[in-house]
């Protein structure tokens, strides 16, 4: 009977957030039928405001208010092979400190359904929140016509938020982060780049030494569609040789548009993985829905 109970639960746990990863494919197909029309007619309305509001929803410190909802599914994961699902909400608010300079806040609150892996129970809850802010310069760098770059670099903390001991580090963290990103012609380029460490005395659980590189990068096609890649690269450094690095390889495409008033940014996308620790995902597919708000 507990066997069945476990295996309800787990199964119970799956289905909401697969349900909320199909409802945004969903949400995906119908609104491309709806919104081209609004697409296309803020693009000619606006000289080419489409793909202004595109270059900065995919610049990571834009002065854009944004509000992301990110829906991993990782495939095959743990002893029995199981599905790992998240939901990252992930707000970035721009603030203006000075004449020269902005502040940019992206926080990153997971959401996490963690499947059993052999003897270890599954739990669903929060995981550890992060809060990364970037110093960036108001005044971008020219790289002739409307092509440019701009840079960002700051501090990154990371709290033992998780709601149980399987969905975080158990450690409070700190480190620092830095962000460089293009407008190339179509493309934008760039990365994300950071490391943090542990900053408190406890000896419970193993130490945090951690880095985290997405390089990106987005090809802009007619009526806010755009070609994208944005693999999470991480790398532990208290893991066992062999466990440190998680490799994803893969991409995807979106479309910004109008859904009704409301500018937003879609976009599906799919990675394997060239190394991954033991027990880790062999595929992970994502959804991202990004309410954008420009000033």
């Amino acid at each position: 009977m507990e066997n069945a109970h476990t295996s309800w639960a787990v199964l119970k746990r799956g289905k909401v957030l697969r349900a909320c990863t199909s409802t945004l494919a969903a949400i995906f197909i119908m609104t491309n039928f709806g919104a081209s029309s609004s697409a296309l007619a803020q693009g000619e309305g606006e000289g080419g405001g489409q793909a202004d509001l595109a270059t900065q929803s995919q610049n990571p410190i834009a002065s854009l208010i944004s509000l992301p909802f990110e829906f991993d599914s990782y495939q095959n994961v743990g002893e029995e092979n199981r599905t790992q699902n998240t939901i990252l909400f992930k707000p970035v608010v721009p603030i203006g400190i000075s004449e020269n300079w902005d502040l940019v806040l992206r926080g990153i609150i997971p959401f996490i359904d963690q499947p059993d892996s052999g003897p270890i129970d599954g739990k669903t809850g929060v995981g550890d929140i992060q809060l990364q802010t970037y110093f960036v310069p108001k005044k971008t760098n020219s790289l002739g016509g409307d092509n440019f770059w701009t840079w960002g670099v700051g501090p990154v903390l990371q709290f033992d938020s998780a709601s149980g001991d399987i969905l975080g580090t158990g450690r409070n963290a700190a480190g620092i982060g830095g962000v460089l990103f293009a407008k190339i012609n179509n493309w934008t380029v760039g990365a994300l780049l950071n490391n943090v460490w542990d900053v408190d005395s406890s000896k419970t659980r193993e130490g945090v030494n951690f880095m985290t590189f997405q390089p990106f990068a987005n090809y802009n096609l007619d009526n806010g569609w755009y070609l994208k890649t944005g693999p999470v690269i991480t790398y532990n450094h208290e893991a066992d040789s062999g466990n440190k690095w998680t490799i994803p390889v893969g991409g995807g495409f979106g479309r910004v548009f109008n859904f009704g008033k409301q500018p937003v940014n879609l976009s599906v996308a799919a990675y394997g993985f060239a190394d991954s620790p033991d027990g880790g995902a062999n595929v992970q597919l994502q959804a991202s829905l990004v309410f954008l708000f420009p000033k």
